[in-house]
């Protein structure tokens, strides 16, 4: 799952389906938090990016 507060700067996260691919420009100002403390996720959900209906994994 690609949370946006463990997304690194020059990290490359790509949709398994589709092969579309990002790459980490600016980091959240929260990153290195937990999912439970960054500020920029709401009561109902997280900070997680998707494609095609599917979250984004870091390609190695």
């Amino acid at each position: 799952m690609a949370n946006c507060q463990e997304m690194k700067n020059g990290d490359i996260y790509k949709c398994e389906d589709c092969g579309m691919e990002i790459q980490v420009i600016k980091e959240c100002k929260d990153f290195g938090t937990s999912a439970d403390t960054c500020t920029c996720a709401t009561s109902e959900s997280h900070c997680t990016l998707s494609c095609c209906g599917k979250d984004l994994v870091k390609k190695t």
